[in-house]
C-alpha cells in the first residue's frame, strides 16, 4: 500500500513540474513581472524541486535484454523453470521489491500472487521481497513445467507462491495444464519502494512453445560441444524463449494453422494447399526477420518441414531443392537428423507417386537410415531392438547401455534390453510378458468386449489384433511365428505418440515394397501391423483427444488398403486417405505425446 500511495505523490509532484513550465512560459512572455506571479510561481518552484528530486532519487525496474530464461532440469528440457531477470537499470536501489502473477480474464487461474525471487547467493532463501542494487539484476521464478505423462499430454505448469498481498500465506502450487488448444496468458507486475514505475510483463503459453524449447535443446545438444555452432545454438535458443513473450507470434499462427488442417471439412488436396500456403507465408517471415538463423529455427518451430511437405503437394519441385538442401545442411552442422525429418521424409515418400518426383528427390527419399536419428527418442535398453527392426544391423546390450565388452551386463538396462531382444527372437515367455501388456492396452478400447465376445465377422477384430487377443487370453500360438514376435516387440517400442506415426509410415513403405516384389500376403501383414499401431494408439489415450480420433481414423484407412490388396491387387492410397494421414503428421509437428505402459 506504501508503494501505492508512493507512486501518487510521485504524479502529483509530476504534475507540479508541468504547471511550473507553464507558469515559466507565462513569466517569461510577460513584459511586466508582477510581485503576484512572483509569490504564486515560489511554491510551485518547491514542488518542482522536490518532483526532480524524486525522478533522481528513484529506482527504474526493466526486463534485461533475453530476459526470459529457462534451468532445464533434466537433458531435453521437458522438465524446468522459466525465470526472468528484473535489472535495475538506474543509480539508486530499488528496495522492497515484489511482484504479482496474475491470469488474464477469461483464463481459469490465479490473481495477484506473490511470486518468488531466487536466492543470489547460496546463503540467501527465495523470498517474496528484495531489493536490487543499481545496475544489478534479481532472478524472478515465474512457474515451473513438466510433460505429462499420461493422456491428454501436453505439460504441467506450476506457479508457486506465498500467497496474495492482502493475506499472505504457505507457499503454494497452484497447477495449470496444457495441450492442443490451451494458451496461457500471465500477467507479472514488478513494483517496489521509490521505484519509478511497475514493470508490468506479459508471458503467452501453449503447448507448442513449451515443445518448441524441447525440441531446441534437443536438436542442438551436439552444438554446445561442437566449436563451431555453440553461439548460433544460443542464439536460436534465447529466440524460442522470447517467443513466450511474443502474442501471435511465429509458433502461435503456426499452431493455429495445423488447427486449421485439423478441423477442415476439404476432401481434396487442393482444398489442403488453400490453407498449407499459411506456412510458405511464415517461412519467409523467418527469413526476413531472422536470416541465417531462421534456417535453424524453422527446425525448431516445425515450419521448414511443413512448408516442404506444402512445396511438394504443389508441385513447386524447382523450390523444393534448395529447401531440402538448406535443411539438409543444417542438420549435417548439427551431427544428426532429428524425428520431424524423418517423418516428413516417410511421409512424402509414401503419398507422392509422381514419377518426376520420385526420380527427382529419389536420393533424398532413400538416403541414409532412420536408426541414427530414432534411437535418440528412445531408452538406451530398447536400442538394439529397434535397430534390428529397422533393419540397421547388430548393436549388443553392452554397447546400447554403455559397459565395456570386458565388464559383465548385469545392470537394469542390460535385463530389460535382454528381455526385449529374446522376444524379438521368438522366445515364448518373453513374447506373452509383451503381448499381454498390449492386451492390457486394448482393454481400454471401446471395443474390445465386442472383439472378445463377437461371434461374426462384423465384430471380429484385425488380424494381428485377433492374434494376440487370442494367444494371450486362449494360448493360441499364431501361424507366423516370426512375424508375431517382431510384431508385438515393435507395438511395445513407442515411448511417444509421434514415434508411434513413424513407425506406422515406416510399415506402410514396407508394405509398398512387398507389394511391388508380387508379395501380397505378406503387403497385408505390414498393413496389419501399421493398423495395430494405430488401435493401440487409440486405446492409449483419451477417447476425447485429437490422439486417439485421429489414430482411429487410420483404422479406417488400413482397412480400405487392405480391401484394395486383397481385392484389385492395388497398392493405392486415395486423396481421402492422403488428408488423413496429413492430419496425422501436422498433429504430430505439433505435440509429441509421451506413452505411458501399465
Amino acid at each position: 500500500m506504501a508503494v501505492v500511495k508512493e507512486n501518487i505523490v510521485a504524479g502529483i509532484k509530476i504534475s507540479a513540474i508541468i504547471y511550473v513550465a507553464i507558469v515559466i512560459y507565462i513569466v517569461m512572455s510577460t513584459k511586466k513581472v508582477t510581485l503576484q506571479i512572483m509569490s504564486s510561481t515560489l511554491p510551485a518552484i518547491a514542488l518542482l524541486a522536490d518532483g526532480v528530486n524524486y525522478l533522481i532519487s528513484a529506482a527504474a525496474l526493466e526486463l534485461e535484454r533475453d530476459g526470459i530464461n529457462i534451468k532445464c532440469q533434466n537433458d531435453d528440457c521437458s522438465k524446468g523453470r522459466i525465470i526472468i531477470r528484473v535489472k535495475n537499470n538506474s543509480k539508486n536501489v530499488a528496495k522492497n521489491v515484489n511482484a504479482l502473477i496474475s491470469t488474464e480474464k477469461g483464463y481459469p487461474g490465479i490473481e495477484d500472487e506473490l511470486l518468488l525471487w531466487l536466492p543470489s547467493s547460496e546463503s540467501e532463501r527465495p523470498d517474496t521481497e528484495v531489493s536490487i542494487k543499481p545496475k544489478h539484476s534479481r532472478k524472478l521464478l515465474i512457474f515451473e513445467y513438466e510433460r505429462a505423462q499420461r493422456a491428454p499430454g501436453g505439460y504441467v505448469i506450476k506457479v508457486l507462491s506465498k500467497g496474495s498481498v492482502d493475506k499472505p500465506r504457505a507457499r503454494l502450487r497452484l497447477d495449470f495444464y496444457t495441450n492442443f488448444y490451451t494458451k496461457y496468458v500471465f500477467r507479472i507486475k514488478v513494483d517496489g519502494e521509490r521505484v519509478r514505475s511497475p514493470l508490468d510483463i506479459k508471458l503467452y503459453i501453449t503447448m507448442n512453445k513449451l515443445d518448441a524449447i524441447t525440441s531446441s535443446k534437443t536438436m542442438f545438444k551436439k552444438a554446445y560441444i561442437n566449436e563451431n555452432v555453440p553461439n548460433v545454438a544460443r542464439k536460436v535458443f534465447n529466440i524460442v524463449l522470447r517467443e513466450l513473450g511474443n502474442d501471435r507470434g511465429i509458433a502461435e499462427r503456426a499452431a493455429t494453422l495445423r488447427r486449421r488442417i485439423l478441423i477442415s471439412k476439404s476432401s481434396n488436396i487442393k482444398g489442403y494447399l488453400r490453407i498449407a500456403n499459411g506456412f510458405e507465408t511464415l517461412y519467409n517471415e523467418l527469413m526476413n526477420q531472422f536470416r541465417l538463423l531462421a534456417e535453424y529455427l524453422g527446425l525448431v518451430f516445425g515450419v521448414s518441414y511443413e512448408y516442404a511437405v506444402y512445396l511438394a503437394l504443389a508441385k513447386r519441385w524447382d523450390e523444393l531443392t534448395p529447401l531440402i538442401k538448406s535443411i539438409r545442411s543444417r542438420l549435417l552442422s548439427l551431427s544428426r537428423n532429428d524425428d520431424v525429418y524423418i517423418m516428413t521424409e516417410l511421409l512424402l515418400n509414401l503419398i507422392i507417386t509422381d514419377e518426376e518426383f520420385r526420380k527427382k528427390f529419389s536420393d533424398w527419399l532413400t538416403s541414409g537410415n532412420i536408426y541414427d536419428t530414432l534411437k535418440y527418442y528412445v531408452p538406451n535398453h530398447l536400442r538394439p531392438a529397434l535397430a534390428l527392426l529397422l533393419n540397421y544391423g547388430q548393436i549388443t546390450c553392452k554397447s546400447a547401455c554403455g559397459i565395456n565388452e570386458e565388464e559383465k551386463c548385469s545392470n537394469q538396462c542390460c535385463k530389460n534390453c535382454k528381455r526385449i531382444l529374446n522376444a524379438l527372437n521368438g522366445n515364448e515367455n518373453m513374447v506373452k510378458e509383451i503381448a499381454s501388456d498390449l492386451d492390457s492396452v486394448l482393454r481400454r478400447h471401446w471395443v474390445y468386449e465386442d472383439w472378445v465376445g463377437g461371434s461374426s465377422e462384423k465384430s471380429a477384430p484385425p488380424a494381428l489384433i485377433k492374434e494376440i487377443i487370442d494367444y494371450v487370453r486362449n494360448n493360441e500360438k499364431p501361424q507366423d511365428w516370426g512375424f508375431f514376435s517382431r510384431a508385438v516387440v515393435e507395438l511395445r517400442l513407442p515411448t511417444t505418440s509421434r514415434l508411434r506415426f513413424i513407425l506406422i509410415l515406416h510399415d506402410l513403405l514396407r508394405a509398398r515394397e512387398e507389394f511391388e516384389k508380387g508379395n501380397i500376403d505378406e503387403a497385408i501383414k505390414f498393413v496389419d501391423l501399421a493398423e495395430a499401431h494405430a488401435i493401440i494408439g487409440t486405446a492409449k489415450f483419451d477417447p476425447l483427444s485429437f490422439t486417439s480420433h485421429f489414430f482411429n481414423l487410420f483404422e479406417l484407412f488400413a482397412s480400405d488398403l487392405k480391401s484394395k490388396l486383397k481385392g484389385s491387387r492395388r497398392f493405392e492410397i486415395s486423396d481421402v486417405d492422403v488428408l488423413e494421414l496429413l492430419r496425422l503428421y501436422h498433429y504430430h509437428v505439433e505435440t509429441n505425446i509421451a506413452e505411458t505402459w501399465p
